[in-house]
């Protein structure tokens, strides 16, 4: 089993309060045996549109493969 987190702050730099919360969860799931891994949204070149691929420089599709290939899928963002 393998868990992806998606986090969604908007916070280039520097630690977020939700940035915290998903690497003690990732310490959690570490504890039963689950690797994980955080995917810091804002720090990838993710282009508008439609499609899985917008072409070059688009990491989407890269995200896509490993969110498909996770059993858990965590959705962070900031309230």
């Amino acid at each position: 089993m393998k868990a992806t987190i998606l986090l969604g702050t908007l916070k280039s730099t520097g630690l977020s309060n939700t940035e915290t919360l998903c690497e003690f969860l990732v310490e959690r799931l570490a504890r039963q045996g689950i690797p994980s891994e955080i995917l810091k949204l804002v720090e990838r070149q993710i282009l508008p549109g439609t499609y899985s691929d917008m072409g070059p420089g688009d990491e989407w599709p890269a995200i896509l493969d490993k969110v498909l290939d996770s059993e858990i899928l965590i959705l962070a963002t900031p309230i």
